[in-house]
């Protein structure tokens, strides 16, 4: 029953306020007023009977009011009740797991503080020193005696090619030294100059024949060259003579249509003029005949006399 309560309590208010309204439809009131909406085409009952019934539905619907406001509260103060105690009971175990890690920390920090374990860490790093002073000690001494094997076989082999290459220096330079004391000799100046002037005699032969086998086949070029040139610069003189032969036809009759169209225009300009010239003396001669007409004494004399203005006082003098 108080789990069904708790869960109606859950909902929103809007269902307690539907499930208080189906209360009071469901009340004597309710029901009365619907009989009476029924019966009222019947005649009119009591007044004092009907008042009766109101005053007791009204007296029955409070109650049910009260007791359900009672009910609401109960279920309420029980919910608070269960909240505060579950409330209390989470803040309790939060302080024992607070204080069962506390408790745990203090007691790995006193055993860290204490003598046994600082003399156990203290001991282990010194044999991790000594260790890696006796690695390093050894590594050095291992790499100390590599370094010194190498180098003695390093100065050992250096030492057999400097022999060897000494050797070959020597013989190099007994062989030069025989070379150079037989150049140094008669014999052998005499028979390079001997083959100096026969290999210069040589090349002047050879170089006389080329020559000549050259300069011979370039006058052959050039004859055939010139042949080819003139041929062409005929050939050329002609064609240009031809163009410039139908280039002169073209401009003559060109020039010949163009002085015939210059008199043409130059014809039509002077008799354009000669009539511009007749029309303005003809427009001339009617003007003058026109004021002449204007100012004869025939109209003259049929204009009204008036006396002529006086002179003005700034244009008087001048007048």
């Amino acid at each position: 029953m108080e789990q069904i309560t708790l869960k109606i309590l859950s909902f929103k208010p809007g269902i307690l306020y539907i499930l208080f309204f189906l209360f009071i439809t469901s009340s004597p009131l309710a029901i009365a007023q619907k009989q009476s909406r029924g019966t009222n085409a019947s005649p009119k009952p009591n007044q004092d009977s009907l008042n009766e019934a109101k005053q007791r539905i009204t007296d029955s619907t409070h109650a049910a009011q009260r007791s359900y406001m009672d009910s609401v509260k109960t279920v309420r103060e029980h919910i608070l009740d269960s909240t505060k105690t579950a409330r209390v009971e989470s803040v309790d175990s939060i302080k024992k797991e607070r204080k069962h890690f506390a408790d745990s920390l203090a007691s790995i920090h006193k055993y860290k503080n204490s003598r046994h374990y600082i003399d156990s860490v203290n001991k282990s790093r010194q044999t991790k020193i000594k260790t890696a002073q006796k690695l390093r000690k050894t590594s050095v001494d291992s790499m100390q005696a590599a370094r010194k094997k190498m180098l003695e076989q390093t100065l050992a082999v250096r030492k057999t090619f400097a022999d060897s290459v000494h050797k070959i220096q020597k013989r190099r330079s007994d062989s030069l030294a025989i070379i150079r004391k037989y150049k140094q000799s008669k014999r052998y100046s005499d028979s390079v100059s001997i083959a100096r002037h026969v290999r210069m005699d040589s090349l002047h032969v050879m170089r006389k024949k080329f020559n000549d086998s050259l300069f011979k086949v370039r006058k052959i070029q050039r004859d055939s060259i010139t042949k080819v040139r003139k041929h062409s610069l005929d050939s050329v003189k002609l064609v240009r003579t031809k163009h410039i032969d139908s280039i002169k036809a073209v401009r003559k009759a060109r020039a010949d249509s163009l002085a015939k169209i210059k008199a043409d225009k130059e014809r039509q300009l002077k008799a354009a003029q000669l009539a511009r010239e007749k029309k303005m003396s003809m427009a001339l001669d009617l003007k003058i005949k026109q004021k002449r007409e204007k100012w004869s004494n025939e109209t003259m004399l049929k204009k009204r006399w008036i006396p002529p203005p006086e002179p003005d006082a700034k244009y008087g003098d001048a007048l």
